[in-house]
């Protein structure tokens, strides 16, 4: 039987927790105690709202923010997340880091990916985030800009009833 320290989260996930607590109003945000596909499941009175987290180091030069993600295309297509949070970390002009949310809904992404698994059964997104500008430029470059840091889509999310 394989041992995982349940209390120790991941660095990007709890990067992400804490900006949809600042983002989103009157949001409760929950932890899954074992993998079921959502990392974080956001909560506004009975409305609950699954997000994945995906997080990359960063490729990018000073000002830029360049990361690269890699999924399992069966979770991509099954997964009960609503939202995909790409995290990238852009370097700064005193070398710090700035954290840039790419926020698409899932059904989204799937239709935007356009592309067929690597043989490896992956997607693979390569998100260059430059100013308010970000593409995904790993095959043909396809728009992403209205996704940058945009949390009225899960603010949205939760309003609906369900």
């Amino acid at each position: 039987m394989v041992t995982r320290n349940l209390w120790s989260l991941e660095p990007g996930e709890c990067v992400v927790a804490e900006e949809l607590k600042k983002k989103i109003r009157s949001v409760q945000i929950y932890f899954p105690m074992r993998d079921v596909g959502t990392d974080l499941l956001a909560v506004r009175n009975e409305t609950h709202v699954g997000i994945q987290v995906k997080t990359s180091r960063s490729y990018g030069d000073i000002g830029k923010a360049h990361g690269w993600h890699t999924l399992q295309a069966r979770k991509l297509e099954q997964e009960d997340a609503e939202f995909y949070i790409f995290l990238v970390f852009g370097l700064t002009d005193k070398l710090g880091f700035e954290n840039q949310f790419v926020i698409i809904p899932r059904q989204t992404l799937l239709k935007k990916a356009k592309k067929k698994p690597t043989s490896g059964g992956k997607y693979t997104f390569y998100f260059k985030i430059e100013g308010s500008k970000v593409t995904e430029d790993r095959d043909k470059p396809e728009d992403y800009s209205d996704f940058l840091n945009n949390w009225n889509l899960i603010d949205a999310a939760l309003e609906k009833t369900r």
